[in-house]
């Protein structure tokens, strides 16, 4: 297994929820069900530690939140990412691997891209380091050379439409009609069908 992976695809293509996914079955391989692929039971220990954010051996990498201003920053900084190389350095609390989720890493500063190189080079034994990459070309070209790509395509629209349909509670001509605006995105559709349903007059009545 490869210490560095890039998941790149546009903007809501479900880039980080791969992500995700691929982190809670390395932690937590027998935690996954037999058969059905990346899936983990909600109830599953693994699966409500990562989802609180509380997971001893994952450290996510992301633009921090000023209180003061009440918005995010522009960028990830260098500090995230040597607290990122620290985190990779311990000991694995559960005694099995390490992951750190970088989302997004074309957000990261010139200075935060070295110090990740540096991880990427010399990276510690059953570590796992996952890039979300909106725009890959945006990366150090020798941070793209040091980790395996797996690039996220458009979904067909009758998949997207089926996705609303089943998560969203959209009937047919509902989901149709947005997933012909979401250009193959599952994660933009359903911002579309969830937080945004009074842009269209399909969805069905609580």
């Amino acid at each position: 297994l490869s210490n560095g992976w890039m998941v790149a695809g546009p903007k809501g293509a479900g880039k980080a929820t791969l992500a995700y996914r691929l982190a809670r079955g390395i932690l937590d391989p027998e935690g996954l069900g037999a058969g059905a692929g990346l899936h983990m039971d909600p109830k599953a220990r693994t699966f409500r530690l990562v989802a609180a954010r509380g997971h001893p051996d994952l450290f996510v990498a992301e633009k921090s939140f000023d209180d003061k201003n009440e918005r995010y920053a522009t960028e990830i900084t260098v500090e995230t990412i040597r607290e990122l190389s620290s985190f990779l350095s311990k000991t694995a609390a559960f005694g099995g691997w390490r992951v750190a989720i970088v989302d997004a890493a074309d957000e990261l500063n010139r200075n935060a891209a070295n110090a990740l190189l540096k991880s990427l080079e010399e990276p510690p034994q059953r570590t796992l380091v996952l890039l979300v990459a909106n725009e890959p070309g945006r990366l150090l070209p020798t941070i793209r050379s040091r980790c395996r790509r797996i690039d996220l395509k458009p979904l067909p629209d009758a998949e997207i439409a089926s996705l609303l349909s089943a998560e969203a509670g959209l009937d047919p001509a509902g989901a149709a009609a947005i997933a012909s605006v979401a250009r193959g995105r599952p994660g933009y559709a359903l911002a579309l069908g969830i937080v945004f349903p009074f842009l269209f007059k399909y969805r069905h009545d609580p």
